[in-house]
C-alpha cells in the first residue's frame, strides 16, 4: 500500500499519477526493468503524490500515517465481504437520495 489521503478536492487523475510513477522509475534509462519491484513502485508512488499534491489548489489534504493504512484496509474488507454490511450501507446511503 502507498498510501490514503483525503481531500476536499480531486487531488490528481489516476493518469497523472501513473505517468509520474513511470517517469520517476524509468529515470534516465531508456525503458523500464522489469519486473518492477513493490518497494520500487511504492517509494515512485509516494514522491510523485508529494509533488503532484503541492499543486493542489484546496485546504491542506489528510493523509494517513502508514502505521495505520493495514487497519483502514483491514476494516474496509471486513466491512464488504459480510453482505449484510453492505445491504445496510447501501440502504442508508439510499435513505440520503429519498
Amino acid at each position: 500500500m502507498a498510501g490514503i489521503v483525503f481531500s476536499d478536492t480531486e487531488l490528481f487523475s489516476n493518469l497523472e499519477l501513473t505517468q509520474a510513477v513511470y517517469d520517476l522509475l524509468l529515470s534516465d534509462k531508456q525503458e523500464l526493468e522489469v519486473p518492477l519491484f513493490d518497494r520500487d513502485v511504492i517509494l515512485a508512488v509516494q514522491q510523485a503524490t508529494k509533488v503532484l499534491m503541492q499543486r493542489l489548489v484546496s485546504r491542506e489534504p489528510v493523509i494517513v500515517p502508514d502505521v495505520v493504512l493495514q487497519q483502514i484496509v483491514d476494516e474496509n474488507d471486513a466491512l464488504y465481504r459480510d453482505s449484510n454490511n453492505v445491504k445496510a450501507l447501501l440502504e442508508m446511503i439510499g435513505k440520503d437520495y429519498q
